[in-house]
């Protein structure tokens, strides 16, 4: 109630009357200003710094166990010249690369071991000692094929009393080029079958493994050389004698024959990474192909040469 206007006169604006504020009935509280009313006042409230998410660490690769004794991991990088292996039957074995006993591989173990012991040969010591390895052993085969050739004649000339055997240059380089004819029709099948697997192995490999396979026609050519230099051949006069020398012939000549087939199987299997199954066809056929290829080429020298 408003205490601090009573009695006081208040005129209506629209009758223009008059009236009296009446007071306070008696034993009421007066009335109490009221403050005005003040604008509310910001606070501001800090909020608490916002906590890091949690990320748990990340899994630490395992580390592999500790290298156990005669076993240490495969390299990382395969050298050229060869296709990449798988570890061989059994684990590692002392001389491999990468593993204990690693060294340089002699090349009396690749006739050992044709197998394992060729891509071992290449790796070990390098593209250059294994193309100089082959080149030369080509080199050799048809030297003495050249060899076996004209000392051979001139042996069967003596010995049929028509006189003395004469060669002319022309004579000898022919000589070296029917022994020529197998070495290079068979290299450069290889190497046709080379690129037929995407020319996995380098030339340099190539050439060694056709210089280890070309072996066998070394070693035979030899052994004739040596059959009719020795004069043994003179001493055969019956039936019984010829015989023996003819069975001796044919079995170095099975002997030789059965090491060409497994020497071709390692190269096209160790070297040139064809697989044991592929291997399986491809040896009768590279072989059969060689030869007729190398006959008709030998056709045409002595066409050219008569």
């Amino acid at each position: 109630m408003d205490t601090a206007h009573a009695g006081m006169a208040v005129a209506c604006p629209h009758c223009n009357g008059q009236f009296e504020v009446p007071g306070p009935p008696e034993g009421a509280a007066p009335r109490q200003p009221v403050a005005p009313a003040q604008a509310p006042q910001l606070r501001t409230v800090q909020t608490p710094p916002q906590q890091q998410q949690y990320v748990p660490p990340q899994q630490q690769p395992q580390q592999p166990p500790p290298q156990q004794q005669g076993y240490a991991p495969p390299p990382q990088q395969q050298p050229p010249g060869y296709p990449p292996r798988q570890m061989p039957p059994g684990g590692a074995r002392p001389g491999m690369p990468g593993y204990p006993g690693f060294g340089k591989v002699g090349f009396g173990e690749v006739l050992m071991d044709p197998l394992e012991s060729q891509p071992r040969f290449v790796e070990t010591g390098g593209l250059k000692r294994a193309a100089g390895w082959g080149w030369s052993l080509m080199g050799l085969c048809v030297l003495v094929i050249w060899l076996a050739m004209w000392r051979n004649t001139v042996a069967m000339v003596e010995s049929m009393g028509i006189g003395e055997a004469k060669f002319e240059l022309s004579d000898h380089l022919q000589m070296m080029l029917i022994g020529a004819i197998p070495v290079l029709v068979y290299f450069v099948l290889l190497i046709v079958l080379n690129a037929m697997r995407g020319n996995q192995a380098k030339l340099g490999a190539v050439a060694f493994t056709a210089g280890v396979a070309s072996l066998p026609m070394t070693v035979f050519s030899a052994f004739m050389i040596l059959f009719m230099m020795s004069d043994a051949w003179k001493g055969i006069d019956n039936i019984g004698q010829l015989e023996t020398a003819m069975h001796v012939i044919v079995i170095l000549i099975t002997f030789l024959l059965c090491a060409t087939v497994l020497l071709t199987k390692a190269s096209l299997v160790s070297i040139l990474g064809f697989s044991r199954k592929g291997a399986f066809w491809l040896v009768p056929t590279l072989l059969v192909v060689s030869v007729y290829v190398s006959q008709l080429l030998l056709k045409l020298v002595a066409k050219s040469a008569a």
